[in-house]
């Protein structure tokens, strides 16, 4: 069938039912505002071994990237979510299969499709939030696919993307997420440089400092670099992320405030 296109300004959700012949299909709906914020239905599986069907469909599903497939590439996305709300968290396998997710999760939140990076960035956030550190050894390849996707201009992806980054920064922390998010301090794009300075001051603030003692040296040269930007939402960001800077390395804080001109100071 044709896929639906809404026209500006139209919102459109989706919903699981069962079709005739016992599978999961995406049903399109007009949410309003009552019914949105519980778009997505509990799936309730009773079995390890149902469990694994599950994810293995999804994971079918969802690595398949042709153009004609991308409503069932949501309905898998929103399946995620319904297993999580179905309490397939109680599971202690759960997390371990989704692992074999990470590569397509990243690819639906690098598409080219709007709705699908949407939803992509949704489950993420809800993935984050349940699983916390856990979900680290699959954020990590996440980050620099929202990075990828923030000078796009759309605006329903920029703001996906920022909430997602946000939120994973805020819910995970792992050993081989700062650097993703130093890469991205490091970034040619200006978008990209300030939302990566926003994130890294996240990590100053949230995370403990043991995690963040080893990459003391790069942070400082960074904050320094950006200090002195060319976009004023990196410098603002910059601002900011001396401040969180001084509060963990106080004597190193004072030396970089000490050195700067006094504009910048």
């Amino acid at each position: 069938k044709r896929p639906y296109i809404a026209t500006k300004g139209t919102k459109t959700s989706f919903r699981c039912a069962e079709d005739a012949e016992g599978g999961m299909t995406a049903v399109l709906t007009m949410p309003n505002k009552e019914n949105e914020a519980t778009a997505i239905e509990p799936v309730v599986v009773y079995s390890e071994k149902d469990l694994q069907k599950e994810v293995d469909t999804i994971l079918s599903r969802l690595s398949n990237t042709d153009q004609d497939h991308w409503l069932k590439r949501l309905e898998s996305l929103r399946t995620i979510q319904g297993l999580i709300r179905g309490g397939a968290t109680e599971y202690d396998s759960f997390l371990p299969m989704l692992k074999d997710l990470k590569g397509a999760l990243g690819e639906a939140v690098a598409d080219l499709r709007s709705t699908l990076v949407k939803e992509a960035c949704a489950t993420v956030e809800v993935l984050s939030t349940t699983f916390g550190d856990a979900f680290a050894p699959m954020a990590d390849s996440i980050i620099p696919m929202l990075f990828k996707q923030l000078p796009v201009k759309i605006q329903v992806v920029y703001e996906a993307c920022t909430q997602c980054l946000v939120t994973v920064l805020s819910n995970t922390r792992g050993p081989k997420l700062l650097p993703r998010v130093l890469e991205g301090c490091r970034s040619k794009q200006g978008v990209v440089r300030s939302k990566a300075m926003e994130g890294l001051n996240l990590c100053m603030q949230g995370w403990h400092q043991a995690d963040l003692e080893r990459h003391c040296d790069a942070i400082e040269a960074l904050v320094v670099a950006l200090l002195k930007d060319s976009q004023a939402d990196s410098r603002r960001a910059a601002r900011e992320g001396l401040v969180a800077f001084g509060r963990l390395w106080e004597a190193r804080g004072k030396a970089i405030m000490h050195s700067l001109d006094p504009q910048t100071q």
